[in-house]
Formats: C-alpha cells, structure tokens, sequence
C-alpha cells in the first residue's frame, strides 16, 4: 500500500487544524499509525482467508443418479406428515426417543415434556407431571429418561428418581417400581422375568484426555429388588 504525503499546515487549516509544527506531527503520527494499523488488519485478513482455505472441509454434492450401475435400491423419501410446535401447546427444545404404540399413536420425550401424538401427528397431551410423589417425575434432564412400550402400557425410566414408573397410555398410573440398583442408564425393554437395563461405568471428570467407559447389560427383576449382569464390559473410548 503506498503511503499518502501528509497534508502541509495550509491544508490544515483548510480542514479546522492546527497550522503549527506540533499540529502537523500529530498528523503525521496519526496517518502512520492510521498506515500500520490498516496493513495489520489487511494481514489478519489474508491469515483468516489462507487458513480457512487449508482448514475448510470440501463439500461433497452427492448425484441425482448413482455413478455405479449396481449401486441398489435407491430409496424415495416421501413426507407423510410434519409435525411443528407453532401451536404453542407444546414446544420443541431437544426431541428425542420416538416411539409408536399399536394404534399408531407417537410418543416423544423433551425437556420436561413427555408427549403424545396421533397417528397422524396431531398434538394430543403432556404425559410429563414433574415432582418426586407416585406417577411424577424427578430427573430434570430429559436425557435421564427412557422408556419402552409393551402392550400399550408404557414403562418409564426416570433415573434421578431411581424408579420405572408403569401408565397406560393416557398417563394413568399402573404402578411404580423402586430400583435397589443405583446409576443406570437406560431402559431397554423386558426380558422374561426382568427388565433389561444399560449400565455405564463413570468418567472422571478431573482426568484429562480419552477414558475407557466400560458398559453392562444388566438384568434388574420386576420388583426391582435385584439385578445381575447379562453381558459385562463392553469397552468403549
């Protein structure tokens, strides 16, 4: 960048300047500071566009007709129905854990929020009731729940209140079951005589760097007064 010749004191005083000679050195200081500082922000710029240049991951365009002749079946997705939280009875904060019970009906847990749709998305009813008495629940984490559907009678996991609470698919409490087992994970569904559960070992948080998580399949009897090890370690990173 070339630089441009500082003004002369008549210029300046064109301008509403001082015309002395301390006048004309603030100027020039300010337009060489004026100088280095726009070089240095060109430079930042250059940086910031040659490493995203070497960073930036290539974007890959899939085509609409497969390169291999034998690529197989190619699948059409078509949209059934959408379901949107625009109504305001209900909102979408992180859905996860969808379900579908025999008649079609849609079950989705969020963030305090246990929901039912019908069989074609229509908004029917919260099943979440937040508190630590029969039928509510404690874990405010809506990642400390799980659930499986049998029957139509919904089972849930809620795993700060250590606890599967049995509804039917109104939400109407069947039962509750207190877990002697602590630091389960997630439910999977009955087994024969037992419900079957995810165990993780815990991390610790004040160590540094990748820890092996070793994982358990456990087996915790209907009552849930005891539990076993179905399949033990399975070690990931």
């Amino acid at each position: 960048m070339k630089s441009q010749k500082p003004k002369s004191p008549k210029a300046l005083a064109s301008l509403g300047l001082r015309k002395d000679a301390e006048g004309v050195r603030i100027f020039i200081k300010g337009f060489h500071e004026g100088v280095v500082m726009k070089k240095a922000i060109l430079l930042f710029s250059f940086v910031l566009i040659f490493n995203s240049g070497i960073y930036a991951q290539e974007v890959i365009e899939n085509p609409e007709k497969p390169l291999s002749k034998n690529a197989g079946r190619v699948l059409n997705l078509e949209e059934v129905f959408r379901i949107t939280d625009e109504s305001g009875d209900f909102y979408f904060s992180f859905p996860l854990n969808l379900k579908e019970d025999s008649e079609g009906n849609l079950f989705i847990i969020d963030e305090n929020q246990f929901l039912k749709f019908s069989a074609d998305g229509k908004y029917l009813k919260n099943l979440f009731i937040k508190g630590q008495g029969p039928g509510e629940i404690a874990t405010r984490n809506h990642s400390g729940l799980s659930y499986f559907i049998l029957k139509d009678d919904i089972f849930l996991y809620d795993r700060s209140g250590n606890k599967i609470i049995h509804m039917d698919g109104e939400g109407n409490l069947i039962e509750e079951i207190k877990l002697k087992i602590t630091r389960l994970n997630e439910i999977f569904g009955p087994g024969d005589k037992e419900f079957i559960f995810l165990k993780e070992s815990r991390i610790d948080r004040g160590k540094s760097g990748f820890q092996d998580v070793d994982m358990s399949i456990i087996a915790v009897s209907k009552d849930g007064s005891s539990s076993k090890n179905v399949l033990a370690t399975l070690r990931s990173q």
